[in-house]
């Protein structure tokens, strides 16, 4: 009777185990989904620091019809302000802290940041448009043609997804090089983590047109 008695007014070992299983299952849902949401916030804040960049060059590059050219090697404990890259990536971060970089295109002449060709053709000041002959293949494995620049994150692991495109910063304060045409073509098709957006010859041609 006293047995009986004391299972009706308190909880079984096995009563107690189910409520502590069942406990733990849902604070372990619980964190998975509040890691979740950070890392989607994260991912979305980077994004955005991409855009930020990408319109700082794009403002710059609209009052001279140049492609974005930068310091050898971009030193942002003293950047040189009146240079694209210096200027704008010197002060814009990923979300995990890391600063992101520029892979650049390339022209019939060499590198678009030392071309003597410009984005848009001006008759009137001389300025011939330039032919872009770089291509890279994008997260969906698509091959884009006429590339300008890329701006990439290295996303939360602070490494390069693939060597095709991170070979060309061998250092953690590369910021900014030129696609070689003797290099296996930048890939991002394999992507796990870094987060990137290309900027085409014909977009910038299609803003500074407008």
């Amino acid at each position: 009777m006293l047995l009986a008695s004391s299972q009706k007014n308190g909880f079984t070992l096995v009563e107690l185990a189910i409520v502590i299983l069942i406990a733990g299952l849902l604070m372990g849902i619980g964190i998975f989904s509040w890691q979740s949401m950070m890392k989607a916030r994260r991912i979305a804040a980077t994004r955005s620091a991409l855009y930020q960049a990408k319109d700082c060059l794009l403002t710059r590059i609209a009052s001279t019809n140049k492609f974005p050219d930068y310091s050898s090697p971009v030193d942002c404990s003293n950047p040189d302000s009146t240079r694209d890259v210096d200027f704008c990536l010197c002060q814009i971060k990923d979300a995990w802290g890391k600063r992101i970089v520029l892979l650049e295109g390339r022209d019939g002449t060499g590198c678009l940041s030392s071309s003597s060709r410009y984005v848009t053709r001006n008759k009137a000041a001389s300025q011939m448009r330039a032919t872009l002959t770089s291509q890279i293949r994008d997260t969906h494995g698509k091959t884009i043609k006429r590339v300008a620049f890329v701006l990439i994150s290295k996303g939360e692991d602070g490494e390069f997804d693939s060597d095709t495109y991170g070979d060309y910063f061998p250092n953690d304060d590369d910021l900014a090089n030129c696609i070689d045409p003797a290099n296996p073509i930048p890939d991002f098709s394999n992507n796990t983590d870094d987060i990137m957006i290309v900027i085409t010859g014909n977009e910038l041609q299609t803003i500074l047109d407008y």
